[in-house]
């Protein structure tokens, strides 16, 4: 829900801020500002716009509902930084270290040739798998 309305405000801003220079363009003559802006139909494309950040935001909230953490006896499941999935076996384990980019905070666990884990920080029991995590990476740079 957040997502939706930070998506549908900006796109508003974005819409009043040109409408602004457009009116500092052509002198604040409000007929030529509003020219092609059809009264009736405004709200329903304002509508839409919202109708559409709710869809769009929902899409991304269910894609993101799938980068969840699977541990096994032998393996670690989660997403790569690609999202695609990737089973890393806690043998391969080689270390840990935080990862931080486009606002994505996550532990990345790398299993070298059989690939990376990334754990977001908004996982459940983070502390409590990093800390298993670790242990593994201890184990086998010994």
């Amino acid at each position: 829900m957040k997502l939706s309305k930070f998506m549908f405000l900006t796109i508003l801003s974005v819409v009043a801020i040109s409408l602004l220079f457009r009116a500092f363009k052509l002198n604040f003559d409000m007929a030529a500002v509003f020219e092609h802006v059809d009264i009736v139909s405004t709200p329903l494309y304002i509508v839409s716009l919202y109708l559409f950040c709710f869809i769009f935001s929902a899409l991304i909230g269910l894609c993101l509902s799938t980068a969840y953490i699977t541990v096994t006896d032998t393996t670690i499941s989660g997403r790569n930084y690609w999202m695609f999935k990737k089973h890393v076996p806690l043998t391969s384990i080689k270390r840990l270290y935080p990862f931080s980019d486009n606002g994505i905070n996550a532990m990345v666990v790398d299993g070298g040739n059989d690939g990376s884990v990334y754990i977001s920080t908004h996982t459940e029991n983070y502390d409590e798998l990093v800390d298993q995590m670790s242990k593994w990476a201890e184990r086998n740079s010994k």
